[in-house]
C-alpha cells in the first residue's frame, strides 16, 4: 500500500509542478495578434476515437466526402535491462460519408495499423434520422459501440481505451438534442455459449451537455469481456484446445463515465472504466478479478499551432498495465491538416517489474 501511495504522490506532484510551469510559462505569452488564442485551431487532428473515424478535406460530391489519415511514428522504450526502439508507418484510414438527404446518412471506414495483415472495413454502417424535426435516429451495421469517450491529447491511447473498446455488428436506437444524447443497442457477442448463439448482448449511454463548455456522460455494457482490451486474453484462457477443453464462460457488466470541460484555452479531461463485478478464477488472471482503468489529462493551447498536455492515469487488475502511468505531450500544428506530436510517459507496476519509460514522436497527416 506504501508503495502505491508512493508512487500516485509522485504522478500527482510531476502533474503540478508541470502544469504551474506552464502557468507562469504562458501567463504573458498567450497573446497572438488577434489578442486571443483560438483553441479550436491547435492541437492533434483528433481528441476522440470518433474524430478520429470522421472523414474531412475532399468533397467527392453534393453530400458525398472523403478524408485520409496518415500517420508515422518513432520510439524508444526502456523497461529495466531492456530497450527497444522502433520507426514505422503507424496508421492509414480513409473513410467515406454520405448524406443522400437529411436524416439519410452512410458511413464507411477502411483501417491498417502497424501490424495488421490487410487493410480492414474498421466501419460500416447506415445511419436514419437524427434531423431538428426527428431527433431519434436508428443505426445499423459494423461500429464502435457508445461504450466510453476516450478524449486524449497524446499520441498513445489512454488505458482506459485499451480496456473498454468495442466495434461489434450492432442495432442502435438514439434521440439527440443539443442538451441530451441517449442511445442504447443490441448485438451478438463473441462469447455467448454455443447453445445460445443469438442476439442477447446490449448497451446503453447517455451523454448531457449542460452548457456548450460542458459535457459530460455515462455508458454500460451488458459484458466487459466483450471489449477489445479483454478479447484476445478470454480467448487464450477459455477456448478449447488440444492441450485443455473450453471453460466456461460468465459474462460480467461493465460501466463508466467521463466529463469533458473546456475553459478558454484549457482543457480538462477525466474518464473512468470497469467491470461491475469479479471476472471467475482462470478467465482472465489464477484469481478473480475485477478490471478496470482511469485516465485524467489536462491540455494548454499555448498559441495558435502549440498545445502542451500532461496526463496521469492508472488500472487496476488489468493484465500487463501499469498500475499508474504520467507523462507530457507537446503537439505542434505546421497546418491545420499536418501536426507532430512528441509525447513522454513514464509507467509504475504493482509487482515486482522495473519502471518503464517510454518516449514517442508521432508526425500525422488528414486531408
Amino acid at each position: 500500500m506504501s508503495k502505491q501511495i508512493l508512487m500516485t504522490g509522485k504522478s500527482i506532484l510531476v502533474l503540478v509542478i508541470f502544469f504551474l510551469a506552464i502557468t507562469v510559462a504562458i501567463s504573458e505569452e498567450v497573446m497572438v495578434d488577434d489578442n486571443t488564442v483560438n483553441p479550436t485551431a491547435v492541437g492533434r487532428l483528433y481528441h476522440t476515437l470518433a474524430e478520429k473515424k470522421k472523414p474531412t478535406g475532399i468533397i467527392l460530391m453534393p453530400g458525398v466526402t472523403m478524408g485520409v489519415l496518415v500517420e508515422t511514428e518513432a520510439g524508444y522504450e526502456k523497461q529495466g535491462d531492456n530497450s527497444s526502439s522502433d520507426l514505422n508507418l503507424s496508421t492509414f484510414g480513409m473513410g467515406i460519408d454520405a448524406e443522400l438527404q437529411e436524416g439519410i446518412e452512410g458511413h464507411v471506414y477502411f483501417l491498417w495499423e502497424d501490424g495488421d495483415d490487410a487493410i480492414d472495413i474498421d466501419e460500416g454502417y447506415i445511419k436514419l434520422g437524427s434531423t431538428e424535426e426527428i431527433p431519434f435516429h436508428v443505426q445499423a451495421g459494423r461500429m464502435y459501440l457508445p461504450f466510453g469517450v476516450y478524449h486524449s491529447h497524446f499520441v498513445s491511447d489512454p488505458m482506459t481505451l485499451d480496456l473498454g473498446e468495442s466495434r461489434k455488428e450492432a442495432l442502435l436506437l438514439g434521440y439527440d438534442t443539443d442538451f441530451i444524447q441517449l442511445s442504447a443497442g443490441a448485438f451478438n457477442g463473441e462469447f455467448d455459449n454455443p447453445d445460445n448463439d443469438h442476439i442477447n448482448d446490449f448497451v446503453a449511454a447517455l451523454t448531457i451537455t449542460p452548457v456548450e463548455s460542458v459535457e459530460a456522460g455515462i455508458y454500460w455494457i451488458s459484458d466487459l469481456g466483450e471489449a477489445g482490451g479483454l478479447e484476445d486474453i478470454l480467448h487464450e484462457n477459455i477456448d478449447a484446445t488440444d492441450e485443455k477443453p473450453a471453460i466456461k464462460y460468465n459474462s460480467v457488466n461493465g460501466y463508466g463515465g467521463y466529463v469533458h470541460v473546456e475553459k478558454g484555452i484549457v482543457t480538462v479531461d477525466v474518464e473512468y472504466i470497469a467491470a461491475v463485478g469479479k471476472f471467475d478464477v482462470g478467465i482472465l488472471q489464477n484469481i478473480s478479478v475485477t478490471p478496470k482503468a482511469w485516465n485524467a489529462e489536462v491540455a494548454v493551447a499555448v498559441r495558435n499551432s502549440i498545445e502542451l498536455a500532461a496526463r496521469i492515469e492508472g488500472s487496476d487488475d488489468f493484465v500487463g498495465m501499469p498500475e499508474v502511468q504520467y507523462g507530457i505531450a507537446g503537439t505542434y500544428g505546421f497546418t491545420d491538416n499536418v501536426v507532430v506530436t512528441v509525447e513522454y510517459l513514464r509507467g509504475e507496476f504493482d509487482d515486482d517489474a522495473p519502471g518503464r519509460d517510454i518516449v514517442t514522436a508521432q508526425l500525422g497527416m488528414a486531408f
